[in-house]
């Protein structure tokens, strides 16, 4: 049994500085006009961020019960009207 991949991000650094790293981006490159520089920030953000596409493969286990025969020789309540 195969499912959909999966998108898991595996970041070199933590979430709240690749957040301030594009922000940071974005306020530099709407000063300077220059829109075509956002593609090699967003190649290296995205590069930072680590994604890895993962499959999950299970296979069934067979069914199994556990059963659990007590021997002891003690009486139990629920046998008292069997002992005597």
């Amino acid at each position: 049994m195969s499912g959909l991949p999966n998108l898991l991000f595996s970041p070199l650094l933590p979430w709240p500085m690749l957040a301030a790293a594009a922000v940071l981006g974005l306020i530099l490159v709407s000063f300077g006009r220059q829109w075509w520089r956002l593609v090699p920030l967003a190649v290296l953000l995205l590069a930072l961020a680590d994604p890895r596409l993962t499959r999950e493969t299970a296979t069934p286990l067979a069914d199994t019960a556990v059963v659990m025969v007590a021997r002891s020789r003690l009486p139990r309540p629920w046998m008292a009207s069997s002992i005597s």
